[in-house]
């Protein structure tokens, strides 16, 4: 019940780590040590062969396993490892243990995620197609205008969408709108009335078409166009008028082509991994420069 033992009881809990490195040093330890006591024998037997006092020849050969015991390789080998993490964070790269340099360092396959990782993380507005009443692109509210709707909409949420609608507001240093009686309806979108708009809608392309409001195959063919670009698509109605579509993406890195091709220079073969729509992902690898098999 002391600060000793609980310090001893840790230190014999922790899980021992085994890398490729470690069992090295344990093979490279055992037969250190076979070797160091056939000398420290052979020094005993030829000096007592020769005449010499035995006590002096056990402390000759004691004295040679003891120096040739190379003690300080361990903590070598955690100084080299940590100097290496040190370089790493200088480059942005954090290692939690230290180990796992040298599993990087090992490693011959590179699988990366999607989003945050190969892209910014954060989805952004990167077309509005606007329409009048009459379903054609034309002079009805300016793009600020609707996308002023769309964030003031989206105002009490946490969807990533709304997130890129109320940054781009705030890009624009627009002020959002009052809406009254607003709804959400999960997996569609939401509504609310809107002085000067009346009861606007916004959410996914299908349930404004499923409410009543009809869609032009020109508005159809841009919908489609942007999907297939990997953007997802967002529809805003006001009394039963489409009034605008929203293209919102989660855009590539600009130095991801970069770290990738520097990763394949080195000899590495690489993969993306995520959980994203095949469309996005595949937009993404053509990107990059990487094959249909690369990606998952």
């Amino acid at each position: 019940q002391t600060e000793l033992g609980e310090i001893h009881r840790l230190v014999g809990a922790a899980d021992v780590l085994s890398t490729p490195l470690t069992r090295k040093l344990a093979w490279f330890g055992k037969v250190l040590t076979v070797v160091i006591l056939v000398l420290a024998g052979l020094t005993f037997v030829v000096g007592v062969f020769r005449g010499e006092d035995a006590a002096y020849m056990l402390t000759a050969a004691v004295a040679l396993a003891v120096g040739a015991i190379p003690e300080g390789l361990p903590a070598a080998v955690t100084i080299t490892m940590a100097i290496g993490v040190g370089r790493m964070v200088e480059r942005h790269a954090i290692i939690r243990k230290l180990p796992a340099v040298e599993a990087l360092g090992s490693a011959t396959v590179i699988c990366s995620d999607k989003t945050g990782t190969l892209t910014l993380g954060r989805p952004l507005v990167t077309a509005i197609e606007a329409f009048d009443a009459g379903h054609a692109p034309g002079p009805g509210p300016s793009p600020d205008r609707l996308v002023q709707l769309a964030a003031s909409l989206e105002a009490d949420t946490r969807h990533p969408l709304a997130h890129a609608l109320l940054q781009r507001a705030q890009e624009l240093e627009l002020p959002l709108l009052p809406v009254q009686q607003p709804r959400t309806i999960a997996g569609d979108g939401l509504e609310g009335e809107v002085e000067g708009y009346g009861r606007c809608r916004l959410g996914r392309p299908g349930w404004i078409a499923a409410s009543g409001v009809a869609f032009a195959p020109e508005q159809q063919r841009w919908l489609e166009a942007q999907e297939a670009c990997g953007a997802t698509v967002v529809a805003l109605s006001a009394e039963q008028q489409l009034l605008a579509l929203l293209a919102i993406e989660d855009l590539m890195r600009p130095d991801a082509p970069e770290a990738l091709a520097e990763l394949q220079t080195m000899g590495l073969r690489l993969g993306v991994l995520s959980g994203d729509r095949q469309g996005p992902v595949k937009r993404l690898g053509a990107a990059l420069g990487l094959r249909p098999e690369q990606l998952a």
